[in-house]
């Protein structure tokens, strides 16, 4: 299955960007990377979204920061994107102040192909059919012929 998403992965560490963006890339997704949590945010202002990942550790402010923000620039909006931690901790307190902002998912790093594509399926493709708007369109080349 390839989903031609619109991802914007907010990431200031560089192999994580790498692996992961390689890894968004490998489902067919066009992913943009915002180094810092301004950027991100910068990014998210001037780009039409299906899906955001924002590492709460970023040096300039925090995930959690970050997703105050992209709430506060969807507070009219009808139609809101979803957003997923992606984490060097497991921390239960950290979960439920996530779930609180409104994340949709908290991901340990690195993250791997199989999370991948239930978050890909669950949230991108769900949040575009509710909406009926945004840019991904879902390709199963599965099924192929010889």
């Amino acid at each position: 299955m390839t989903y031609n998403a619109k991802i914007l992965l907010i990431e200031d560490e560089e192999l994580s960007q790498i692996t992961t963006r390689k890894l968004l890339e490998s489902f067919g997704c066009n992913v943009d990377v915002g180094t810092t949590g301004a950027a991100g945010v910068r990014l998210f202002e001037q780009n039409v979204y299906d899906l955001v990942f924002v590492d709460l550790k970023i040096f300039d402010m925090d995930g959690f920061k970050v997703a105050r923000k992209i709430k506060e620039l969807q507070k009219n909006s009808k139609n809101k994107t979803p957003m997923v931690v992606l984490s060097s901790h497991d921390e239960d307190g950290v979960k439920k102040i996530a779930k609180k902002l409104g994340f949709k998912d908290y991901i340990t790093k690195p993250l791997n192909e199989d999370q991948c594509r239930v978050i890909l399926r669950d949230f991108a493709s769900k949040e575009l059919k509710e909406s009926g708007s945004g840019s991904v369109s879902l390709v199963d080349d599965s099924h192929t012929s010889d």
